[in-house]
C-alpha cells in the first residue's frame, strides 16, 4: 500500500466489501457506502458492477461471496526495508512501535547516510541533505 497503486484505494475498497460479504453483513446500500468511503466518486460505476458481474466474479447477486478467508496483502521487501529504516530513529521509541517481523530485515537507509546541517541545540533538524549510496540492488 505504501508504494504500489495495485494495493491502494481500490484494493482497500474491495477488501472492505469482501470482508463484509464474508460476514454476511453486506447490503446494496452498504456496498455503495464502502465504495464512496474508500474509493473515488466515479468508482461507484465500476466497482460494484465488476464485483457482481462476469469480470471479477467475487460477489453473487445476493451479495454473498464464496471466499473463505479475508483478503490480505503482505508487505513487500521494499516496504519492510523502508519501515526498518524508520525504526532506526531513536525518537520512534516514543511511540512504542512493535518491530515484530522486521528484526532480520536490512534497512533501506541508515542514519549515517544523512548529512545534517542547521540544527537546533535540542536536536530538531530544520534542513537535511540526503546522500544515499546504494551498493546493492533492492
Amino acid at each position: 500500500m505504501l508504494f504500489h497503486e495495485i494495493y491502494g484505494s481500490y484494493y482497500q475498497t474491495v477488501c472492505a466489501i469482501l470482508r463484509e460479504a464474508g460476514n454476511g453483513e453486506l447490503t446494496k446500500n452498504r456496498l455503495h457506502e464502502l465504495v464512496q468511503t474508500y474509493a473515488f466518486g466515479e468508482s461507484l460505476l465500476s466497482i460494484p458492477a465488476g464485483l457482481m458481474g462476469e469480470r471479477w466474479r467475487l460477489l453473487h447477486r445476493d451479495l454473498s461471496t464464496e471466499l473463505l478467508d479475508e483478503p490480505e496483502r503482505p508487505l513487500s521487501l521494499l516496504e519492510k526495508r523502508w519501515l526498518r529504516s524508520l525504526l532506526l530513529d531513536p525518537r520512534i521509541r516514543l511511540f512504542d512501535v512493535d518491530m515484530h517481523g522486521l528484526e532480520n530485515v536490512k534497512p533501506l537507509f541508515t542514519p549515517d547516510m544523512f548529512i545534517f546541517f542547521d540544527r537546533y541545540a535540542d536536536g530538531t533538524t530544520i534542513t537535511i541533505q540526503i546522500t544515499l549510496h546504494v551498493s546493492e540492488p533492492l
